[in-house]
């Protein structure tokens, strides 16, 4: 959902690991199994990331600050310690980086 334009555009695969991360949610998980609660989590950081991300870089500074899970797949989580997995998942054939602990 996250990466499809016509739901929501702007929000590309560095956000969409950001969010998920953030939200707590599997990217393996499906729309309609999601709870309201946990949607309107993925709303509320999708909008304040976003706005972050958006303000650095009409600052022209980097985002690495922002970048909590993406590419961080040789370190561990900052939440519980555990490795960060990295896999291309399908069917979108796109970088993705989890904790198996926190995102569920």
């Amino acid at each position: 959902m996250l990466l499809d334009q016509s739901v929501i555009a702007g929000v590309g695969n560095i956000l969409r690991n950001e969010i998920l991360f953030r939200a707590g949610i599997s990217p393996e998980r499906k729309v309609k199994d999601l709870t309201r609660d946990e949607l309107e989590r993925i709303a509320d950081i999708t909008k304040d990331l976003s706005e972050k991300f958006l303000e650095l870089k009409m600052e022209k500074k980097g985002i690495k600050s922002l970048l909590l899970v993406y590419n961080r797949y040789r370190g561990s989580c900052i939440k519980c310690g555990s490795s960060i997995k990295f896999y291309m998942q399908k069917p979108v054939n796109r970088k993705t980086f989890i904790c198996e602990k926190c995102q569920r």
